[in-house]
């Protein structure tokens, strides 16, 4: 029997209510987190970063040009290639039509209604009656992993952890019986969740998933659960090489700019900022950010939360359960990092893992765990099949006890522990009681849970929220000093963070020296340190180390810095004329070094760019003609923008023209129209080869893979749309009771 339109009707009317619901719901709770006493635009990362990130992009687009390129932050970076910017995530567009803060709280409205949504879808496809589903997805957006890092300012990371419970929900399909359209589903839903602005939260929602399926599938007889497992492996990774292929305009640039950048990976790198015991305590002791490596590592869900949750994970006999179990021992072994032997055996299992820190950041998935577990406890079936649950329950306090960080409680804690244990005997003996005992259950919470968000919150406030636009422009008296000295090029500055922001310069347009980015060119990364006498941390590779400014106001020879900071008489100064040099300059003596390396130990020696060219041997046959003496003729840089860079060059023999911008693949350059190789000089430094003469010369920065990117994601796109087309139908019914089935998982 054919699902008659009727019954489609009806399904497609409960879900549209659902999610309208569910949207209403969290526009006004997120209008309270944006003009209420939270203030969460002012979160640290927000502030700093994606702030600047959204007005660039918003800037760039309505003057008709493409930023492929960011000339402002730490003396030149890919732009579009960064994933944080989400330039190709359709809710960043808001940004780039509205007003920031608009924008901010709808796109921030629309990822709580979906990660809500779909907890709560979860929670009920896997048992939970109604109300208890709706009780996950509410806790799903206030946990500290989700709630938390919006508060730090994190909006890719909670724009991407919001596709979580979907990716979960169609994976648990995959494994059972899976169907091309849901597979088709999933992919988009990766898509989604890659192209949200955060490829670490991607990277942690995948692993996470594949830490699933494995227990999963291992069910029934031998060979059926191998087979179970190779095809549900298989169908996820056909998921996200879809997805992958689908998001190739991002995935390729990207690759380009991770291969160039200065991450250093590996073990060590991998276990940076793992969680502390008093991170692992948080889940139900109430503990101050600043204990817990402050957002990554707070996972308080409260003690009725906690305990319902850890109980209904010892059911090994659900499928369901014994795999999220799994799930959350695996990524709690991860985010310990070496603090347990466990992470040394499942490192060399988790592909990528070396490439990314803040491995606290799994602990999260045990909290989604509880969470979905708790929810699941209230079955809609007549009574719990919950076995042994006295066991259960001494073991959780035993675990409690053992997590307390002062190994005592508190009154209100005991109070909410006998409570809670009460509540579960309750409904465990008397099953009429259900409604009643989680009506009780969610009051207990609430109770055990608000007192300490409230808390936590304020702790997050005398951190997080501030008002960074006061450090996005200099005292007067300095912008009238140096608002006669602009010209052509931006003006280039170098002073500390809480001078002066370090991406503030994509909006008031000087380049800085300094940034707060998660991927940078190694080759200036390695240049700004070394050359100022210190050695970079593998571990922190998002801003500059502060002991720089320690060093001198203008430790740097031939960056054209014009403002630095002195810290002993803690002021701006300008650099002295004879020490500023000139953006770009032509020069005749040329040397040759083996290696990149080679070239930035002469850097440390002390050497001047201003009186050459440094070149490392791969690139040396392009400085082959240039004849030793001094460098005679002009340099008048007559355009500066974005992706483009024009001159007009006069000299009487042929030279090697330095430009004191960053060097990175995909810069071209054409003398008179014809073009020409532009290859790095003095490490980070871009530099062609002029011939003798009056010339015209062009820098243009053209990303070396978005083309075949834009091709892939287009083709991918179209054979997305055909395959939907052809399996979007639902499948037929033999019996009312299969449609009777169907109504009930809608």
């Amino acid at each position: 029997m054919r699902l008659d339109k009727t019954v489609l009707t009806s399904a497609a009317a409960g879900l549209r209510h659902e999610i309208a619901y569910w949207l209403l719901a969290t526009l006004v709770f997120t209008a309270w987190l944006v003009w209420g006493p939270t203030q969460i635009m002012n979160g640290v990362d927000y502030g700093l970063t994606h702030h600047f990130f959204k007005i660039y992009l918003k800037n760039a687009l309505w003057h008709g040009e493409l930023p492929l390129w960011n000339p402002y932050t730490l003396l030149g970076r890919p732009f579009l290639a960064d994933p944080e910017v989400a330039a190709y995530y359709p809710p960043t567009w808001l940004f780039i039509i509205l007003p920031e803060t608009f924008a901010y709280w709808l796109v921030s409205s629309l990822h709580f209604a979906i990660g809500g949504w779909g907890m709560a879808k979860l929670a009920h496809e896997w048992g939970s009656f109604r109300p208890a589903s709706i009780f996950a997805g509410v806790a799903f957006i206030i946990s500290p992993p989700f709630l938390g890092h919006l508060q730090g300012g994190l909006l890719g990371f909670v724009c991407t952890i919001a596709w979580w419970p979907w990716l979960l929900f169609y994976t648990d399909r995959l494994c059972e019986r899976p169907s091309a359209r849901e597979i088709l589903i999933l992919t988009a839903l990766l898509t989604a969740s890659f192209l949200a602005g955060h490829t670490h939260a991607f990277w942690l929602c995948g692993c996470s998933l594949g830490f699933y399926i494995l227990p999963r599938c291992a069910d029934g007889d031998f060979a059926t659960a191998c087979r179970r497992t190779l095809r549900s492996y298989g169908l996820l990774a056909l998921a996200t090489l879809g997805a992958l292929s689908l998001a190739a305009i991002e995935l390729l640039p990207l690759l380009e700019l991770s291969a160039e950048s200065n991450r250093v990976s590996g073990k060590l790198f991998a276990s940076y900022a793992s969680l502390t015991s008093a991170g692992m305590s948080s889940l139900i002791y109430p503990i101050s950010p600043s204990e817990t490596g402050w957002w990554d590592g707070a996972l308080y869900v409260g003690l009725p939360v906690t305990l319902l949750g850890f109980i209904q994970l010892m059911r090994v006999r659900d499928v369901r359960m014994r795999s999220l179990a799994c799930m959350a021992l695996v990524c709690c072994a991860l985010a310990l990092g070496q603090a347990t032997p466990l992470f040394d055996i499942i490192y060399p299992f988790v592909p990528a893992m070396g490439m990314f820190r803040f491995n606290n950041r799994f602990a999260m998935f045990l909290v989604f765990a509880l969470i979905l577990a708790a929810a699941v406890f209230w079955k809609r079936s007549a009574r719990s099949q919950l076995s042994n649950w006295p066991v259960a329950v001494v073991t959780v306090i035993a675990c409690y006890f053992l997590l307390s960080r002062y190994f005592t409680t508190s009154f209100l804690s005991l109070s909410m522990l006998a409570c809670t244990t009460a509540l579960v005997w309750a409904c465990w003996r008397h099953p009429n009681w259900r409604v009643y005992a989680f009506c009780l259950w969610g009051i207990v919470s609430a109770i055990d849970f608000f007192p300490a968000a409230v808390s936590m919150g304020r702790s997050f406030q005398s951190y997080s929220p501030r008002h960074y636009s006061a450090y996005s422009a200099f005292p007067p008296d300095i912008e009238k000093e140096i608002s006669n000295l602009r010209e052509t090029a931006p003006i280039r500055f170098f002073l500390p963070h809480d001078i002066l922001k370090a991406n503030s310069g994509m909006v008031n347009h000087y380049s800085l020296a300094e940034g707060n980015v998660a991927l940078s060119s190694a080759r200036v990364w390695n240049y700004l340190h070394y050359a100022a006498g210190i050695i970079p941390s593998p571990f922190q590779t998002t801003y500059i180390d502060p002991g720089v400014h320690d060093k001198a106001p203008f430790p740097y020879k031939g960056a054209n810095i014009l403002v630095g900071w002195n810290p002993k008489q803690q002021q701006l100064i300008l650099c002295p004329p004879a020490m500023l040099g000139q953006r770009a300059w032509l020069t005749h003596n040329v040397i040759i070094k083996e290696n990149y390396f080679q070239a930035l130990g002469v850097i440390i020696a002390g050497f001047n760019p201003l009186n050459g060219a440094l070149l490392e041997d791969d690139y040396a046959s392009f400085a082959s003609g240039i004849s030793a003496g001094h460098a005679t003729g002009s340099v008048q840089i007559s355009q500066f923008s974005r992706n483009r860079t024009s001159m007009t060059i006069s000299t009487e023999t042929a030279a090697v023209l330095v430009l004191a911008e960053a060097w990175f693949p995909g810069w071209q350059a054409r003398i008179d129209g014809v073009k020409t190789t532009v290859f790095p000089v003095n490490v980070w430094m871009r530099g062609v080869t002029i011939p003798a003469g009056t010339h015209n010369v062009v820098f243009e920065y053209h990303s070396t893979y978005l083309v075949l990117g834009i091709i892939i994601t287009l083709s991918a796109i179209s054979t997305w749309i055909l395959a939907w087309l052809k399996y979007r139908n639902p499948p037929r019914f033999d019996s009312p009771a299969e449609k009777t089935g169907l109504q009930e998982i809608i």
